[in-house]
């Protein structure tokens, strides 16, 4: 009765148990790698309902080939009909499928090399299916997380290295412990220690699943505090706004106050006919003036305040500017949303800019047919490192999510982001729909 028992146990319920754990963190996998196809949930689930129960159903038969197709061949049509059905993405998903199924090929060799020489102490083939099953399922846990962290070159500094590395301890830790359980059960086999192992091994995995889920809240959390600071940075530069504002009402109070000694000193200068010293002293007077307010460049309050407070930087810096902006109503967006992507693309600009000698920037904001176009350029001396979701910021202990935010926000509009670049300009071109 009991052997019985261990054949159910090994070659039904765990393979289905496996099989069911890894076809969730392969279709997690997909979805992280990233999904830019809306077919609608009902006929999205149902597909992914279907092939769960065909890969379940085939695995029973644990036979190579069909393992084979139904993973490296199948998943990845399925994914780039239902996911993202841009060529590069097929690429993507049948490297991680043929990465998993390889892992597999090699782990079942290893275990047929434990088998045949006797290097466990299993006395029973049955054991060394079960452990081999579990162990090729978590391994492939480990596996596609590494797989989609490097496709995505996703950053990690929301979460501790620490943290990072105990997502993989886990996996390491449910293998072993797999292996004691077994190691256990083989000497004393009955009904109720065979019903534990398997509510065990149900419990190990949705443990797995469970602190993957705990890790992915951490890093929404993140990107939240990351919205946050956003907030905060349009608050900082409101606040600077007004009171530059006051600082400049104060002397503008003060320059009209001496106005009148101004223009008698310049009319003394003309009298002399010291006209060098009078154009010389004009120029100033100018200088001062034009200092006491604001440049006007749109009727968006916030996007006025952005461009004074970068021009101001970049004069700073001795950045040579130009900014135009057309006859365009932006009221549609929200303010945080304006300073995300021009408080973004002008710093980056700037960032890169300052780096070059006699360095350019130049802004143009205009409507074209139905559509607001923003079009930024900068010198450039150093390329910027990209990879599959962006660029990699340059700047130490830096993220690097500004431009993420800005393709996000450009993203909430229905827009269009496109980035051109050779080895000495750099160019940004956002396309969003009034």
């Amino acid at each position: 009765m009991n052997s019985n028992l261990i054949d159910i146990i090994a070659y039904i319920v765990i393979p289905i148990i496996g099989s069911m754990f890894f076809v969730y963190i392969l279709i997690d996998g997909i979805n992280k790698l990233g999904c830019n196809v809306n077919i609608g949930r009902p006929l999205k689930y149902g597909i992914l309902v279907i092939y769960s129960v065909l890969l379940l159903g085939l695995s029973l038969f644990q036979n190579t080939f069909i393992n084979l197709f139904t993973c490296v061949v199948l998943l990845p049509i399925i994914a780039h009909f239902i996911c993202n059905r841009k060529r590069i993405y097929m690429i993507y998903y049948m490297g991680l499928t043929i990465s998993v199924f390889m892992l597999d090929f090699l782990l079942s060799a290893i275990f047929q090399i434990l088998i045949v020489y006797r290097i466990t102490i299993f006395t029973d083939l049955r054991y060394y299916v079960i452990l081999y099953v579990l162990t090729s399922k978590l391994l492939s846990y480990i596996l596609v997380k590494l797989y989609v962290s490097l496709i995505t070159k996703k950053q990690h500094s929301e979460i501790s290295k620490k943290q990072y590395v105990a997502s993989f301890i886990l996996p390491l830790f449910s293998i072993i412990y797999i292996y004691s359980l077994l190691y256990s059960m083989q000497f004393v086999v009955d009904f109720n220690l065979i019903g534990l192992f398997i509510l065990n091994v149900i419990i190990i995995l949705f443990l797995n699943i469970y602190f993957s889920k705990i890790a992915e809240i951490t890093e929404k959390n993140y990107e939240l505090k990351n919205q946050l600071i956003l907030y905060d940075q349009q608050e900082k530069l409101q606040f600077q706004y007004y009171e530059d504002v006051e600082k400049k009402y104060q002397e503008s109070v003060r320059v009209l106050h001496d106005i009148r000694k101004h223009i008698q000193a310049l009319e003394s200068l003309y009298e002399s006919t010291n006209n060098e010293k009078a154009l010389e002293y004009a120029k100033d007077v100018h200088q001062m003036l034009n200092n006491l307010g604001h440049k006007y460049y749109t009727s968006s309050k916030i996007l006025n305040i952005i461009l004074n407070d970068k021009a101001s930087i970049m004069n700073s810096l001795k950045i040579n500017y130009n900014i135009r902006i057309g006859d365009i109503d932006l009221n549609k967006f929200k303010d945080i949303d304006l300073t995300v992507i021009f408080g973004n693309i002008l710093d980056n600009s700037i960032e890169a800019a300052k780096l070059v000698d006699d360095a350019s920037i130049y802004l143009i904001v205009d409507v074209v047919q139905n559509f607001i176009s923003i079009s930024l350029s900068n010198s450039l001396k150093v390329l910027p490192k990209k990879y599959i979701k962006g660029f990699i910021s340059t700047k130490p202990n830096h993220q690097g999510v500004g431009l993420n935010n800005v393709e996000r926000t450009v993203k909430k509009y229905n827009g269009d982001i496109q980035y051109k670049y050779d080895e000495h300009m750099f160019n940004v071109y956002i396309m969003l729909p009034i």
